[in-house]
């Protein structure tokens, strides 16, 4: 136990000196600190006093000491005034060109694209039209086909309606009734009571060659 007890003292003593050192660092850093902001104040304040003390003399009032201007005399003449003007002018003309001719550009370029749009438009307008003719075409045929078709089979039927209606009327008549509705030929007549006897006479004869018969 004394041994560690020796060796933590030893620990506080070391500790205790840096502490120590750091301390002296740190108070000799805050003197020099001090001691250079003192000095930097003494020589602001000596140059101060020096600027108030020796104040520099005023200019004196100007006065001309000639008839007329020394500097600038050939700058601004009357030749080089109409050459400045004329220059200003052309520039302006020239300003006002190119606004112009963009102005006509872009109106020419709206014009373009207003015709281009107009042309489009009516080439569809035109093939609508066009195809909506088509399609007429095509549905007024069909319907004329349809149209002719039930009509011919409207007749039909009224034809096969008809002779339907007259073949039930007829169908109610015997045989023998509509036998007599019918004259019977004079030439062909036979008796009714004839049962595979001949008309044909026994004596008649018939000569080859001659178209009676005796």
């Amino acid at each position: 136990s004394s041994g560690i007890n020796a060796e933590y003292g030893t620990t506080d003593k070391l500790e205790q000196n840096e502490q120590r050192c750091l301390a002296e660092e740190l108070a000799n850093a805050r003197k020099q600190y001090l001691e250079s902001k003192a000095s930097a104040t003494k020589q602001y304040q000596s140059a101060l006093y020096t600027q108030v003390k020796h104040k520099p003399y005023r200019f004196p009032k100007a006065e001309p000491d000639s008839e007329g201007p020394i500097f600038g005399k050939t700058d601004v003449t009357p030749d080089k005034v109409v050459e400045m003007r004329k220059r200003s002018k052309e520039v302006l003309n020239h300003q006002l060109r190119t606004i112009q001719e963009k102005k006509m550009k872009s109106q020419r370029e709206k014009d373009e694209h207003r015709r281009y749009e107009t042309e489009i438009l009516s080439r569809t307008k035109k093939e609508m039209k066009e195809d909506s003719y088509k399609r007429f075409q095509i549905t007024n045929g069909v319907r004329k086909e349809l149209e002719n078709s039930w009509t011919s089979q409207n007749t039909e039927k009224q034809r096969r309606d008809i002779l339907e209606r007259k073949h039930q009327m007829k169908s109610g008549l015997l045989l023998l009734d509509q036998c007599d509705k019918y004259a019977r030929c004079e030439q062909c007549k036979r008796c009714c009571d004839n049962i595979g006897t001949s008309n044909v006479w026994r004596e008649s004869r018939y000569i080859s060659g001659s178209r009676l018969m005796v």
